[in-house]
């Protein structure tokens, strides 16, 4: 779990520090390492980065850990199937104000298809996980989405394939 994460912040730290990665790929470590299927590969365009407000979450006071407002960061990618995903994510100023923004997300899902916690060994509660759909826009089609918690951190990714969607969650990626 620590490598996965890792890899994430990696990611997005060096989506952060500029719009120059927009367009590169970015590559599955699963194909890196050789261990796709038929000798599929998993690389991923960066499309875009950013950040987003959240309004409802800012007047519900679940303010992201040294703003005044709710705030996420975001990447989005187009996977090989040219589907593209988009993962958010936030760091909250504690796990109760993460999982209070779980709640609010999953308040937004029109269909929930899973509910879970993540344990530790000791079997504590660390977070919890999700997936959903909700409609997309103003249009009548729906997206899937993956939500969960890991701590004060709140993560999010949507797309309008599930596979993808489970795929970016994993956080496998590095820049090629």
């Amino acid at each position: 779990m620590r490598y996965r994460l890792a890899v994430l912040v990696t990611v997005l730290a060096l989506a952060a520090c500029g719009q120059h990665l927009i367009g590169k790929e970015v590559q599955s470590a699963a194909t890196a390492a050789g261990s796709q299927k038929r000798g599929e590969r998993s690389v991923f365009k960066l499309v875009a980065t950013g950040e987003i407000t959240d309004e409802a979450g800012t007047k519900l006071g679940l303010l992201t850990s040294g703003r005044s407002v709710t705030t996420l960061g975001f990447i989005t990618l187009l996977a090989p199937n040219g589907v593209k995903a988009t993962r958010k994510n936030s760091e909250f100023s504690s796990p109760e104000q993460a999982k209070r923004y779980f709640d609010l997300e999953i308040g937004r899902l029109s269909k929930i298809r899973s509910l879970s916690t993540k344990r530790n060994a000791k079997g504590n509660i660390i977070g919890y996980r999700a997936e959903g759909a909700r409609e997309s826009g103003g249009n009548a089609s729906s997206e899937f989405v993956v939500l969960w918690t890991l701590g004060s951190d709140f993560f999010e990714v949507t797309s309008a394939s599930l596979p993808v969607c489970r795929r970016v969650e994993q956080g496998k990626f590095s820049l090629r």
